[in-house]
């Protein structure tokens, strides 16, 4: 690894190590299952992105979004994140808690540099209320939308072995697409 002098501070002599290009990614889950599926997500990013790309990992738990001050971090986080993975098990409606959390994202200027992936359990047609609300969501935000909505103890739907391809070299758009099994997305 090389070092560059820091121009700034030269009577210090200090060094500064070169910024890796980073990739940050926000899961949030509501039960151990959820968590252990969006960890296959984080298991096919850091396979992709190899050592050129650091992949930072932020992790909240649908409960600690219950507290307001913790959820305000949580969005802050979110507004950070090229990647926000939400698993549930689909059960039901959203926590209003969680849906407060989504609706105090930011607007992305840019669409199309960061993305929304649910991962939902259940495989019920009563999810569908959730994912158009989180597919709207998205849109208003400026993120791309995708979701998968499997059986998660079907062995099956592991992500299958990943074909030969580069995190930095694609949009978060292509990469779900192409290696979330059972995803389906909608360009923004």
């Amino acid at each position: 690894m090389r070092y560059k002098l820091c121009p700034a501070l030269p009577a210090l002599n200090l060094f500064v190590t070169p910024r890796q290009p980073s990739f940050r990614i926000l899961i949030a889950w509501d039960e151990q299952d959820a968590l252990f599926q969006a960890g296959k997500v984080l298991g096919l990013v850091d396979t992709l992105s190899g050592k050129q790309i650091g992949v930072s990992r932020v992790f909240w738990s649908f409960a600690l979004l219950r507290n307001a001050l913790l959820r305000d971090f949580a969005a802050k986080d979110a507004a950070e994140a090229e990647l926000i993975v939400l698993a549930f098990s689909g059960h039901g409606e959203l926590p209003p808690h969680v849906k407060c959390w989504v609706e105090t994202w930011p607007i992305r200027l840019r669409a199309g540099k960061a993305a929304l992936v649910t991962l939902i359990r259940s495989k019920q047609e009563s999810c569908q209320q959730q994912i158009d609300y989180l597919r709207k969501m998205a849109k208003n935000r400026g993120l791309e939308f995708f979701h998968s909505q499997v059986d998660w103890r079907s062995p099956d739907r592991v992500p299958a072995p990943f074909r030969h391809a580069h995190i930095g070299a694609m949009s978060p758009a292509h990469f779900i697409s192409d290696h979330i099994p059972g995803s389906t997305g909608e360009f923004n």
